[in-house]
Order: structure tokens, then sequence, then C-alpha cells
């Protein structure tokens, strides 16, 4: 986002050190995934980068915790996103059913109070 020709000196500092900040929380808040994504794809024991994953060796990666995540009998994982993906279907449902008869009571001519609604 470029800045007007007749921005002020002081306003145009103040813009550019705040993309700084917003470049740093950015850098601070993704750069983690670069870590740990890689990692996930290990086939040891714990997560580490192995002398395999380093040179890319196909029998160092491994979807193992992915498998472990979702049919894993120690990680209730899998259950857990199950149910949550049970709760937002019918969250949905109901917040579009209940939306659609509110818009539609709103639109009504003779609702009582509406101004006070609106």
């Amino acid at each position: 986002m470029a800045l007007p020709k007749y921005t002020e000196p002081h306003y145009r500092a103040w813009h550019y050190f705040y993309l700084l900040i917003c470049g740093c929380v950015f850098v601070f808040l993704i750069a983690p995934l670069f870590v740990i994504f890689p990692l996930s794809f290990n086939a040891e024991e714990f997560l580490v980068f192995s002398d395999g994953m380093k040179r890319l060796d196909p029998d160092a990666l491994s979807m193992r915790w992915y498998h472990d995540m979702v049919y894993g009998t120690k990680n209730p994982w899998g259950l857990a996103a199950k149910n949550s993906f049970i709760i937002a279907i019918f969250a949905t449902l109901g917040a579009v059913i209940l939306g659609t008869v509110a818009a539609l009571g709103l639109s009504s001519r003779h609702m009582p109070y509406k101004g006070l609604i609106m």
C-alpha cells in the first residue's frame, strides 16, 4: 500500500515502522511452522531432524505421526476431530435456519419493534 506523495515525513516514518512491526509479528507466528511441518514426516521415535531427513532419504520419511493422530489408541485426536466436525455441522445448520428466520422476520413490514431492533 503506497502512501500519497503529500504525506508528512513523520506519518511516513510511522507507517513504515508499523509495517515493520507487522512483519516481525508475522514472522514470529509463522516461522515455527517451517520447523514443525518437516518434523511431522519423521519416521524416528522422537521428533528430530535425522541424517536421513536431511538427505531426503525416502526411508527416513513417513506418515507415522499422522497415522497415530487419527488411528492411534494413545492419542484420541481422531475422536476429538470427529466430534468437532459433527458439532460444526449442527451449529452451521442451526445458524443458517435461525438467521434465515430472523431475516424474514426483519424484512416484514408489520414486525413489532422493528425500528428498535434495526
